[in-house]
């Protein structure tokens, strides 16, 4: 749905407003957009692949399933590797104080 120039105006208006009155409602309120690079998006579908190849690999047996499981292995490793350094990422982006300001008011 698109805005119109008055309402994006109004928009800002009103969470400039609520920013200054109640900061801890303001971020609670807040869209929080997830920021995910291709490596991120490519390690979801790299761990079902080495999964999948690792099981071919397993059931063929012989010297190509060993070859086969070994690289879904690698797959699998590679694509755990770049999802928790993800998580890893995220977690250092977070905001320390959390909540701080609730628990002032409560105390008052």
């Amino acid at each position: 749905m698109v805005l119109s120039e008055r309402e994006r105006r109004l928009l800002q208006e009103m969470e400039t407003q609520l920013l200054a009155e109640d900061p801890s409602l303001a971020t609670s309120l807040s869209v929080r957009r997830l920021r995910v690079n291709v490596a991120t998006v490519l390690a979801v579908p790299g761990l079902a692949t080495g999964v999948l190849l690792m099981g071919i690999g397993v059931w063929r047996g012989q010297a190509s399933g060993i070859a086969v499981a070994l690289a879904g292995y690698l797959v699998l490793l590679a694509s755990t590797s770049v999802t928790v350094d993800w998580i890893r990422s995220r977690r250092e982006r977070r905001p320390l104080n959390r909540g701080a300001g609730t628990r002032a008011r409560r105390a008052s």
